[in-house]
């Protein structure tokens, strides 16, 4: 009994499993006494008169009662010799604990016990805790102690706005006006404070008994971030433990913002890595009609379940633990506006699997809180290099300057001492006295020599450290040195040299890169702090490690290894130093390439160190790139990753017109991917066709593909790909072998074409003076830079000779011709090529032209391509930033909608509004290609977003819809302005007396009676085209089939006026591939 009788308030703080500080309220005999509570003393008081404070504990002894004297110790020389044990009842004696039934008191936490005697009369305990997530907990102690399950708990943690509230009223079988958890459609915070709800799984009395939680969301609009993380951490560790932890994300909008990795992060912290094993994630706002899913085409749930287990792996490492064995974190899509019908039955269903799979988590011990909540939200929003910069910070309470700090690229101590007095006052807004408080404390700020840490740490790693204290070298310029000359230096042998190199990346690990702390051989990562993905001339890291090879310093100095070794055979390239100054050139495990990265151009470092054993390698040296060892597989990988890829073998992949490219060709990594090894020869049965396997790689889109030789009918030139459905189907008959490819051999190269630190000069040195016309269905206008020293940057070769702006050139099986434009940044942060096919309105980009060159010849011609203004008074449509602070005034009602259905919404049509939305009037008519009628009807939000936007009546449809991009369509002439301005209350008027439409019962059956008389020619004619067009498991396909797809425009269906109509199709039928890349050939 000696731990029940210590100081109550310990106990209070430590938590321990079934023993917590309450309030005695009487049993149903009506003996009421006054027990401690949250560190005060009760009013109430027994019956002779005095009071007590108490602490209770459930264990296997039973339920125990320990009292204290509030008042009057003359008795005792302390509080704890006042103490008196009441064993209550035995263990097996309780018959059930439970809150109380009256719904206020539930709410403050009391709650009963009910105890059978050995006389067969039931005794009800009355109970009150500090709050209703301390009486959950204690009911969770009672019943585990019982031997029955608790119930499970789910905490549903994100963003405000997300949709959190609503995920938990659907799991507890509320609707949308529930008053329990409270719902909005604004992004102010609604949940201010972390909430519980005792309820069944979907409200359903015969499921299990839940515990739903609900917290306040992050990115909150009063900033109360790490106020609401430390509440609601504090309540769950009274609550004592979750099941599972249910991370919602918007589907509409699903980047990882800032406080939801710190809340992840202190998360992680707090329960360590056992937290991921109970996280799942929730996309809200996943729409399940049938204009949403056909948007989304392959961004379908496994794309996000894939993605977003990737990101997160990525940002927390302790998940690739358990995808080490399979285990993703699950993914649940939730239609948050399901109607009723099919989207409801599909939204159940998945709400029943989350139920299902939350019901098998074992429980997660959260007890424990960290002891500063905001010092660890904020050490997760730090970059590793600047952590000591917040704790120096921190001390000063000065840490609310550290986020702008950061944003100018001020990391460390020294940097911020540095900045002058006026620098953090007119530019970075410090105070008179803040700049005090800083300078102040420079005086007691560690000025430790780095020497004489580097010196301690080599006398603890057992190295000789007498030639460095006579080296002079300080610790950044010794780090920087190659291994020779550290030895040289150091004196070092070659045993000790591995001890230093361990020392050196364990020191550097997550550092950032920099031009003068680099070299050659050093193991690095993309730094995800410096770069985005999409920036990358060539995205070839596929997000694994890399090794440094050379780099030029600040100065234009070339480091590194600048000569190939004798023998190699792959890109010339790879050993020529960066063209510019602050760049490395960095040759990616991955994929077997290199390309270039800023280590201080611009101020910007897009690389940091990494460990070579955490990187999975055993050996590499630059000298030697064919020599590198990667560590073995443990085992066969479930799924494979960009980052598990190991490209080393040479093949060529095209059928027709192949160019060189690198494999991973890994038996397991192969057989991962497609249940193939590589060399086994397979049939494709019921055909002809044989091909041998070469290894996995990845397609230009970026999946990761078995790509196949095929050796029928002649064979093909290089690798190609057979459609998915048919690996399953493969045989497997024979194997031989594959001669590796020389890169001399081949025209066309996967490492061609313009390198990141050429492409950042072109963009950075752009002189846009060539006006011309863009577009592959319609006309826009653009600048281009038309100098041949910008084109020639981009490596564009055809007979030795590079293209220049009028260059003529024909592709071989197509026949198209094109045109040499220009390089631009239209529609793009990066300069891009710039070819103008002769059967499009205007110029575009082919892609991956560095991989598709010889596809093309010259026809010896020269255009002088005549410059064509844009249209006078052009309008320009506005941001989404820019549509999202426009305030509407919708006053006019209008139908919404184009098919069966419609409802009717209300629009604003003040004509200021709509002009600066669209550049037109309200009841504007326009002529479209097939002679129907477009009428501007007025602006509304979009429902999937809230962002405004100008809705659209097309004759022959019932009610309004939305056009993506109308402005562009009208000026590139695909829409043409009759000057007639239409009375939208008349279009109203015509169409409230259209008849009834038939529903689709009604619709199907005049179908089947038209066919039944032979009226259905065209149908018949639209499924034999449809046969025609079907892809049939054959050959393995190529980058031919999809350049020759995208020379025609890449179908997608832009967004509909009603997201749950399904012939919508006829709304938008112009628009069919339209979308935002339509430049791309």
């Amino acid at each position: 009994m000696a731990s029940i009788l210590e100081n109550s308030e310990e106990v209070l703080t430590r938590m321990q499993t079934n023993e917590r500080v309450v309030k005695f309220l009487g049993n149903d005999d009506k003996r009421r006494v006054s027990m401690f509570t949250g560190g005060r003393i009760g009013a109430s008081r027994l019956s002779n008169g005095r009071a007590a404070e108490g602490v209770l504990r459930v264990d296997q002894t039973g339920l125990v009662l320990v009292r204290f004297a509030s008042k009057r110790f003359s008795s005792f020389r302390s509080k704890r010799q006042s103490a008196k044990v009441e064993t209550l009842c035995k263990v097996e004696d309780i018959v059930d604990a439970r809150l109380s039934p009256d719904a206020q008191e539930k709410r403050e936490g009391k709650w009963q016990l009910s105890a059978e005697a050995q006389d067969g009369r039931v005794t009800v305990y009355n109970f009150e805790s500090p709050n209703v997530f301390e009486a959950v907990g204690w009911m969770q102690s009672i019943r585990s102690l019982r031997g029955l399950k608790e119930r499970p708990v789910t905490a549903v943690i994100g963003e405000t706005g997300v949709g959190k509230s609503l995920l938990a009223s659907k799991l507890a079988g509320l609707d949308r006006e529930n008053s329990v958890f409270r719902v909005d459609d604004t992004p102010e915070s609604v949940t201010v404070v972390t909430d519980m709800y005792l309820t069944h799984w979907l409200g359903k009395d015969e499921d299990q008994e839940i515990v739903l939680v609900d917290t306040p969301g992050l990115l909150d609009s009063e900033g109360r971030d790490a106020e609401h993380a430390t509440e609601m951490l504090a309540k769950l560790a009274q609550l004592g433990w979750v099941h599972t932890f249910a991370i919602v994300l918007n589907a509409q909008d699903t980047r990882l913002k800032g406080p939801l990795t710190q809340m992840l992060t202190t998360l992680e912290k707090s329960y360590g890595k056992q937290f991921w094993a109970h996280a799942c994630i929730v996309f809200s706002h996943w729409f399940m009609d049938p204009a949403s899913v056909r948007r989304r085409k392959d961004k379908d749930e496994d794309f996000m379940s894939r993605r977003w287990n990737d990101e997160l792996a990525r940002r927390f490492p302790f998940i690739m633990e358990l995808r080490s064995v399979d285990k993703r974190l699950p993914c649940f899509f939730v239609d948050s506006d399901a109607a009723e019908g099919e989207e409801s039955k599909l939204l159940s269903a998945e709400l029943r699997r989350f139920a299902e799979i939350a019901s098998q988590n074992l429980p997660l011990d959260c007890r424990k809180v960290l002891p500063d909540v905001q010092a660890a939200m904020l050490g997760a929003s730090v970059p590793a290099d600047a952590l000591e910069l917040a704790q120096h910070l921190r001390e000063l309470d000065l840490v609310e300057r550290l986020p702008r700090l950061i944003e100018n690229d001020i990391f460390t101590v020294e940097a911020l001492g540095r900045l002058r007095n006026r620098t953090l006052r007119d530019l970075l807004g410090w105070s008179s006295q803040e700049i005090n408080t800083l300078r102040s404390a420079a005086d007691v700020v560690s000025t430790e020599n780095p020497e004489h840490v580097l010196v301690r740490d080599f006398e603890a790693l057992g190295l000789p450290t007498e030639a460095i204290l006579g080296s002079g070298l300080t610790s950044t310029e010794l780090l920087a040195m190659e291994d020779r000359e550290v030895m040289r230096v150091c004196g070092f042998k070659v045993e000790q040299m591995q001890l230093y190199d361990e020392y050196r990346e364990t020191v550097l690990r997550n550092q950032r890169v920099t031009a003068d702390l680099l070299w050659e051989g050093a193991i690095v990562t993309r730094n995800t702090t410096g770069w985005a993905y999409g920036d990358d001339s060539r995205p070839q890291d596929f997000l694994a490690p890399g090794m440094i090879i050379n780099w030029r310093d600040l100065d234009g100095e070339a480091h590194g290894v600048l000569d190939p070794p004798a023998g190699y055979a792959g890109h010339p390239r790879t050993y020529e130093a960066p063209a510019h100054p602050g760049w490395a050139r960095v040759y990616w495990f991955g994929s077997g390439y290199t390309n270039t990265y800023r280590i201080g151009a611009d101020e910007v470092h897009e690389l940091k160190f990494e460990k070579t054993s955490e990187a999975g390698i055993e050996y590499a040296d630059p000298d030697d790139l064919d020599g590198i060892v990667f560590a073995p597989l443990d085992s066969t990988p479930q799924r494979v990753t960009h980052r598990d890829l190991r490209c080393t073998f040479s093949f060529p992949k095209g059928q027709r017109y192949g160019h060189w490219a690198k494999f991973d060709v890994r038996p397991a990594i192969c057989k991962a991917v497609g249940g193939i090894e590589p060399g086994q020869i397979v049939r494709l049965p019921n055909t002809s066709i044989e091909a041998i396997c070469i290894g996995v790689g990845i397609e230009e889109e970026g999946n990761i593909k078995l790509w196949f030789r095929v050796l029928s009918d002649g064979g093909s030139v290089g690798a190609g790909l057979f459609p998915d459905q048919a690996l399953p189907a493969l045989e497997v008959f024979d194997s031989g072998t594959v001669e590796e490819a020389g890169h001399e051999d081949w025209e066309c190269h996967s490492d061609d074409g313009i390198e990141n630190d050429e492409l950042d000069y072109v963009t950075t040195n752009i002189q846009e003076d060539f006006k011309y016309v863009t577009g592959v269905r319609y006309r826009e206008y653009a600048t281009f830079d038309i100098r041949d020293e910008m084109l020639d940057r981009f490596n564009f070769r055809l007979d030795g000779h590079p293209l220049h702006h009028g260059d003529v050139i024909k592709h071989k099986s197509s026949g198209a011709v094109f045109t040499t434009v220009g390089v631009s940044t239209h529609q793009s942060e990066r300069a891009r090529f710039w070819l103008h096919n002769g059967q499009n309105p205007g110029a575009s980009v082919w892609t991956f032209l560095h991989n598709d060159i010889n596809q093309f010849e010259r026809t010896g011609e020269k255009r002088s391509l005549e410059q064509i203004e844009p249209p006078r008074n052009m309008f320009t449509p506005p941001s989404e930033d820019e549509r999202r602070r426009i305030n509407l005034e919708p006053t006019f009602e209008f139908p919404r909608g184009t098919g069966f259905q419609t409802t009717m919404a209300t629009f604003d049509v003040t004509e200021a509004t709509v002009r600066s939305l669209c550049g037109q009037p309200p009841g504007a008519v326009f002529m479209g290609p097939d002679g129907r009628r477009i009428t501007v009807i007025g602006a509304s939000p979009i429902p999937e977003t809230g962002v405004p936007d100008v809705w659209y009546h097309m004759d022959g449809s019932r009610g309004a819809g939305l056009i993506p991009e109308f402005a562009r369509l009208v000026t590139g002439q695909l829409f043409s302005d009759t000057g007639e301005i239409r009375d939208l209350e008349e279009l109203r008027e015509e169409l409230g007396s259209m008849p009834a439409p038939m529903n689709p019962l009604q619709a199907l059956l005049q179908m089947l009676e038209r066919a039944a008389d032979g009226e259905t020619r065209d149908g018949a004619s639209d499924q034999a085209e449809e046969a025609e067009v079907a892809p049939s498991p054959s050959a393995p396909s190529t980058g031919q089939a999809r350049q020759g797809q995208a020379a025609s425009g890449d179908a997608q269906a832009p967004a509909s006026g009603d997201a749950g109509d399904d012939d919508d199709d006829e709304f938008i039928s112009y628009l069919r591939g339209e979308d935002s890349d339509d430049e791309d050939n």
